[in-house]
């Protein structure tokens, strides 16, 4: 979170962007609210997305804002998106907060037609399984978040596009 109020709360009040390159890609991360008093901003931002993360507060589990994102994910269709459970810091860690939280998201899902590897649990206040495996998530053998996003499969090069675009010109 980038405002003080945000970090202090431990919620997100506004729409952020966050840029970064991994040694596979280059990023912009859309942070937006779960309010439903931001939905439109969450909506703008994964309109024009390439791929999606859901994140889950691992102290609260899927809620009503969780199930709303996921609906407008598939609507948006963005089917595969990655799925992080944030805060197990907050839940000492434990595999058991995790283990329900997959059930329910796993649930949704089903509902959904969408898609997804198992949850990342991570602990983004101090880093834990975002870039590097956590000794204190041991039990958690899967990849870890920038792992995950690197694996999300490429968009199609501009070109294609201009080429479509060239042939509606010579139409």
């Amino acid at each position: 979170d980038q405002i003080r109020e945000e970090r202090l709360q431990g919620i997100t009040l506004d729409t952020t962007q966050i840029f970064f390159r991994s040694a596979r890609r280059d990023y912009v991360i859309i942070d937006a609210p779960g309010h439903r008093e931001f939905l439109k901003h969450m909506i703008t931002g994964a309109s024009q997305a390439e791929g999606a993360m859901l994140v889950i507060d691992a102290r609260e589990g899927v809620r009503e804002q969780t199930r709303r994102h996921a609906c407008l994910l598939a609507f948006l269709g963005l089917r595969a998106p990655v799925i992080v459970v944030n805060k197990m810091d907050l839940m000492d860690f434990h595999e058991d907060a995790y283990t329900a939280i997959c059930r329910e998201i796993t649930e949704l899902f089903s509902t959904l037609d969408l898609t997804a590897a198992a949850p990342i649990p991570i602990a983004a206040a101090t880093g834990d399984n975002v870039a590097a495996p956590s000794d204190l998530l041991r039990w958690y053998a899967g990849p870890t978040l920038l792992e995950a996003l690197d694996t999300l499969p490429k968009p199609a090069p501009l070109t294609d596009g201009l080429k479509v675009l060239a042939a509606l010109k010579e139409t």
